[in-house]
């Protein structure tokens, strides 16, 4: 490994730190959504621990990420299901990890991959959240009555859209990127890197939460979607 490597791996390492430093602060200002997205940060700290300590002790850490693949998309999947009110929406994103766990399944049980990482079920993971992020962020700049800016959901959804969409490319051959492609893997460490920072914008954009609020304008059902659930 090059230096650079190094550099930009203990950066990514570090920057998984960033979003629980933000969202430490207004625990009590979060919505129990936002208290799951802020629990799945912590997850991911404590997943990429593991498995950095197992891979420096040259020990197989497959099994390690592949839990976390399933924790992540159930706390993701909650996520937008508490946060859209439409029955649509949640039944859209229901059949979307119905669809996520049946790839899984396929992929890692009934025909595993003998190359190493199987990656269609990131792939379909990348993809189904992508739509649900950029579907919400749409929704809030259409309905919302206040500064997209102000919103800590439009923060979390921006953070996911970058993640998702940002390394869709290293998703779709992760071997590869393993093996032959280090710049891609690097590209994945900066894109990481943002997203954290994004994800502790989000955090603490929740103290905006009472300015926002006083700038609302209607009341009723256009009025639950600028306030946290």
């Amino acid at each position: 490994m090059h230096i650079t490597d190094y550099v930009l791996g203990a950066g990514y390492y570090l920057s998984l730190l960033f979003p629980i430093a933000g969202g430490v602060f207004f625990l009590k200002k979060m919505s129990k959504a936002t208290k799951i997205f802020f629990l799945l940060t912590v997850v991911a700290f404590i997943v990429e621990t593991i498995a950095l300590s197992m891979a420096l002790r040259k020990t197989n850490n497959y099994l390690v990420y592949q839990i976390y693949f399933f924790i992540e998309t159930a706390l993701i999947a909650i996520i937008f299901y508490r946060w859209n009110e439409r029955p649509l929406i949640k039944t859209i994103i229901a059949a979307g990890c119905a669809l996520m766990a049946i790839v899984w399944i396929y992929f890692n049980v009934v025909v595993p991959s003998k190359g190493g990482f199987a990656n269609m079920p990131l792939l379909i993971e990348s993809i189904v959240f992508m739509l649900a992020a950029s579907h919400f962020m749409i929704n809030i700049f259409i309905r919302g009555k206040t500064s997209i800016f102000d919103d800590h959901r439009f923060w979390i959804c921006l953070g996911l859209l970058l993640n998702f969409t940002g390394n869709i490319l290293i998703y779709s051959n992760l071997n590869f990127v393993f093996t032959q492609a280090t710049t891609l893997w690097r590209f994945h460490w900066v894109i990481s890197f943002l997203v954290n920072g994004i994800y502790a914008i989000g955090f603490i954009s929740l103290k905006w939460t009472d300015r926002a609020a006083r700038r609302l304008t209607i009341r009723g059902k256009e009025a639950v979607w600028e306030m946290a659930d």
